[in-house]
């Protein structure tokens, strides 16, 4: 299935999530969209074991957001991580964890949208995917 993202929305990833059976991974640099937040949740409770890695240090993110954002992930259920220090910035060099996936074991969703709201709503669409 090819899906346009940020067109599509949160769906394929959702669709994703929804059809783990025993484990899913997902790696992504912001994590705070509701729909997504409630399928991890659901496939939590469902016995999927879901794993999070987020990005520690997203640009221009205070640290109480992010401590926000790990509490929210945490509530439902997914264990999560922080990023390797390696992708943490040092200086004047960039460097993050940016990479926006989803993998259940069969089905892997890649796409170039953070996890959030307004990638899905409010950022302009991009055209590539």
């Amino acid at each position: 299935m090819l899906s346009i993202e940020p067109q599509a929305g949160p769906a394929p990833i959702i669709q994703v999530i929804h059809s783990s059976r025993r484990e899913l991974d997902v790696g992504v640099y912001y994590l705070s969209d509701r729909k997504i937040l409630r399928a991890l949740a659901a496939a939590h409770r469902r016995g999927v074991d879901v794993r999070v890695i987020i990005e520690g240090k997203p640009y221009g993110m205070k640290p109480w957001q992010v401590r926000r954002e790990e509490r929210t992930i945490a509530a439902t259920g997914a264990r999560w991580k922080v990023a390797p220090p390696r992708f943490t910035s040092h200086g004047n060099d960039y460097s993050f964890f940016h990479c926006k996936y989803c993998a259940n074991g069969h089905e892997v969703e890649i796409g170039t949208a953070n996890f959030d709201w307004s990638a899905f709503h409010l950022i302009p669409p991009r055209k590539y995917t």
